[in-house]
Parts: structure tokens; C-alpha cells; sequence
């Protein structure tokens, strides 16, 4: 045997190349001209791979415990809900906001974290945050007239503070919130 053929040379030779990748790559995103400069390279979604497919779903378990051993996500959710449990909802809340940013906006996903958030913030008194969550969430369902249920109160009382129409399901004890610390005026004729 020489020394080039040892039994080290094919991974010595895979690390060299890696490396090499990896400048390429690296030198290509350093600058503002390259074709990687935008993240495309004319192909879609190069460097994007936490983004799901429009085929992907992913049903997470209601019960936290199980939540414990699982992918990422469900890991970065359990861990939120413990904080919760702890009341520290500000930490859960910036857990979860990092989930956010692997879902679509438009997504149910995106949607029940948004909402999620939206309730950490109120629990924790930050209604500027509140207000926010709850306006980006009502902007992606489209500000209906009927809002579904696992966002109704959300909603409601987002609509309620701003002084605009409650959703036509909005619950009682939000629609009495609303006529006793926001009411509204009607023009008499």
C-alpha cells in the first residue's frame, strides 16, 4: 500500500471537498452580487428547508407530557406550556414565536401559535402585545363576520378594545365587557 491509499483517504478527501463547499457557498452569500446573494439561485427554496410543503402536516398531541421526546416543534411547545405553567409567558411566548416563523401564514399552524401568543401576552399583562397578536391574527383570517370558535374570544375581545364590530358569535360575557367599559354611542335623530 502507498500513502495515498490508505483507508482514511476517502473520508480525508470528503472532508477537503466539504470544506470547499462550504466556501463556495459562503463566498457566494458574502456578497451582494452572487447568485446566491438573494437566497434563490434560481431555484426555490434553496436554503429555506425548515419551511414546510404545501403536502406536509403535522398533528401535534394535546397532552404536553407527550410532547416532551418529540421533533423540535414539539419540544419548543412543550417547553413553552411549562413556562406558562410557571408564569414566566413572556420566555413561552418568544419559544412560540420561533415556532411561528417555521409555519405559513396563512396556515392553521401560524394561526393557532399566533393565537397562543396572543393569550400569553394578555396573561401577562402586555396588552400592546395583545392588541398586535390579535390584529395579525384577525388580518389572516380576514376580519369575518363569524369567527371560528377556537378564536372567537380572542378576536372578540381584540375587537371589543378597538372599538370595532364584534364577531356575530362573540360570547356574553364579552359582548357585556364590551357595553360596560367600551360602549358606544348611537347618533339620536
Amino acid at each position: 500500500m502507498n500513502s495515498t491509499s490508505t483507508p482514511l483517504a476517502p473520508i480525508l478527501l470528503a472532508v477537503r471537498s466539504l470544506g470547499l463547499a462550504a466556501i463556495f457557498v459562503l463566498a457566494g452569500c458574502a456578497n451582494n452580487n452572487g447568485i446566491f446573494a438573494d437566497g434563490n439561485a434560481g431555484s426555490p427554496k434553496w436554503f429555506n428547508s425548515a419551511e414546510p410543503d404545501a403536502e406536509e402536516s403535522v398533528v401535534i398531541s394535546r397532552d404536553p407530557k407527550l410532547l416532551a421526546d418529540g421533533s423540535e416543534v414539539e419540544v419548543a411547545i412543550h417547553n413553552a406550556v411549562e413556562l406558562s405553567r410557571q408564569k414566566r409567558f413572556m420566555e413561552a411566548r418568544h419559544l412560540l414565536a420561533e415556532v411561528r416563523e417555521l409555519q405559513k401564514p396563512k396556515s392553521d399552524g401560524h394561526r393557532s401559535v399566533t393565537c397562543a401568543m396572543a393569550l400569553l401576552a394578555l396573561r401577562e399583562g402586555d396588552i400592546g402585545n395583545f392588541r398586535r397578536l390579535a390584529r395579525q391574527l384577525d388580518t389572516s383570517l380576514g376580519k369575518p363576520v363569524r369567527v371560528a370558535p377556537s378564536y372567537v374570544e380572542v378576536i372578540s375581545l381584540y375587537r371589543a378594545m378597538s372599538k370595532e364590530n364584534l364577531p356575530v358569535n362573540t360570547p356574553d360575557r364579552i359582548r357585556r365587557f364590551n357595553q360596560e367599559f367600551f360602549p358606544t354611542q348611537n347618533a339620536s335623530t
